[in-house]
């Protein structure tokens, strides 16, 4: 959801994205790593046109305290995911010389609270503006413990799956998203128990991919809460505002 709120699609390739998307947020809400490999590993690598892929990774997927992936249960056992799987002979590969979709279809499909370029943003506020005590207090609570151990056959699973893509010619921008500023002051650099150390052991291990792998950009958009991003541009404490993923 980091992901799914924080990045406008809309604001790349225009003018073409702009009446037919080319850019698109395929964020899963809620989702942890395996379901965000499974999409990446049967949904992206085989795709003809595609050049760029931008990758938000929320420091809790690499968390043993928080293995499990409900989401991506939920949408393997759906009947969407069951018929690509039976027609996948059909559905793959994609047919290149088909009309492209346009906003206008997409819009007319009238998904729930999803763009038609696929992002979800948040345009309500959790949190009041300007800031006030009793929120603060709700905010530093709520990173007030750190709770972390690496899972490392999830950072396997995902550096399999950047290897595939990489391989395949395409380019990640690896991203960690930004969470309020507030956390600089916690026990945890997020809401999900990510200790401080254990948030700076994840971006080294992000900058020595980018480093060693010239298809790859890491961006690290939190900074352990020291980054640009002000108080208003967050919905809630971990979810950018509409302004803020805009900004």
């Amino acid at each position: 959801s980091h992901t799914g709120a924080g990045v406008d699609p809309q604001q790349f390739f225009q003018p073409e994205n702009e009446t037919d998307p080319v850019a698109l947020n395929l964020a899963i809400a809620g989702s942890e790593l395996p379901s965000q490999c499974l999409i990446a590993n049967d949904y992206l690598l085989d795709l003809p046109s595609l050049e760029w892929v931008l990758w938000g990774l929320s420091p809790r997927m690499f968390n043993r305290h928080r293995d499990f992936d409900r989401r991506g249960e939920i949408f393997k056992s759906s009947p969407g995911y069951s018929y690509d799987q039976v027609n996948r002979d059909q559905l793959w590969p994609v047919d290149t010389t088909a009309e492209p979709v346009t906003a206008k279809l997409l819009e007319d499909v009238a998904l729930h609270e999803i763009e038609p370029w696929g992002w979800s943003p948040a345009t309500h506020r959790e949190l009041p503006v300007p800031i006030t005590a009793a929120a603060e207090e709700k905010i530093l609570n709520e990173c007030r413990k750190a709770r972390f151990r690496w899972n490392d056959e999830a950072w396997e699973m995902l550096v399999q799956s950047i290897e595939a893509m990489t391989a395949r010619g395409l380019h990640l921008l690896l991203f960690i998203p930004p969470y309020h500023p507030l956390v600089q002051h916690g026990k945890a650099a997020d809401m999900d128990g990510t200790g401080h150390d254990d948030y700076r052991e994840l971006v080294e291990r992000l900058e020595v991919m980018a480093a060693e792998n010239e298809n790859i950009v890491f961006l690290d958009a939190h900074r352990g809460g020291r980054h640009e991003f002000a108080h208003e541009d967050f919905a809630d404490a971990d979810h950018l505002h509409l302004s803020g993923a805009r900004k």
